[in-house]
């Protein structure tokens, strides 16, 4: 009788301590994650390690659509970035190459590419070079948990880099999802100068993810920039796509 006692209360106990983690769960007490973690998950969600990548970059000027680019792009996060103009047709057949934090531009017809800054506009729109081609802040970044309510992790993000356009960004991320829904640009003077919106969570390239980026111009209001992804998928890419040789081909 006393070793079925015994039992009894051992999985009473083991219940009770299951249905309490769900409740303290709920209320937004699991286990703890470092801001490391976090960010890390996230980027896991948003990226494949290699892959290719057609976007649709359309820019506004005052509220007015201004114009817009469809490009191909090629990644691989050890690697590097390489993306190529299809269109409009006076832009098609540009590339920008990048490799860790150096930046280049074929214009066809150029016999040599052109550096270019990754704290530069891409193309005059609302969007840095580097955030539209860097597909990974864990690199570049201190990550530090916020705020942790029950439906979303606030991170700050340090930079420890120069090479980066912002020294510090302030990112929601949902936390059913581990998908971003939110970043702040500042700088080191801590003033808000863009955030970014992210919208239209759906299946693409096999992972759910936001497929529309919304970058906001807080110092010129009216102006911004979204980035619509049209395809995504894993794929390998060889190294030697990303090298100076290959951009001129």
């Amino acid at each position: 009788m006393r070793s079925l006692m015994t039992l009894f209360l051992t999985f009473s106990i083991l219940v009770f301590s299951v249905l309490n983690l769900a409740f303290l769960d709920s209320l937004g007490f699991s286990q703890t994650l470092s801001g490391k973690e976090i960010l890390n998950r996230v980027e896991k969600n948003l990226n494949f390690d290699s892959g290719y990548i057609e976007m649709e970059i359309l820019d506004y000027k005052d509220n007015k659509f201004n114009r817009s680019f469809v490009v191909d792009v090629l990644f691989d996060l050890n690697s590097g970035t390489l993306m190529e103009f299809k269109s409009p047709p006076r832009e098609k057949g540009k590339k920008i190459l990048l490799i860790k934090d150096s930046m280049w531009m074929y214009v066809p017809g150029v016999s040599r590419p052109v550096r270019l800054s990754a704290k530069d506009n891409f193309m005059g729109t609302s969007i840095e070079n580097k955030e539209l081609l860097d597909y990974k802040m864990s690199d570049d970044y201190e990550v530090e948990v916020i705020s942790n309510d029950t439906s979303s992790y606030v991170l700050e993000l340090k930079a420890n880099t120069a090479s980066v356009p912002y020294p510090r960004v302030i990112l929601a991320v949902d936390k059913s999802t581990f998908l971003p829904t939110r970043m702040e640009f500042y700088t080191l003077s801590g003033k808000l100068i863009k955030y970014m919106v992210f919208s239209d969570v759906k299946e693409i390239g096999g992972k759910l993810r936001p497929t529309v980026y919304e970058m906001r111009d807080v110092l010129t209001e009216g102006n911004f920039t979204k980035i619509v992804f049209n395809k995504l998928d894993s794929r390998k890419v060889p190294s030697r796509i990303f090298s100076l040789e290959n951009l001129t081909k």
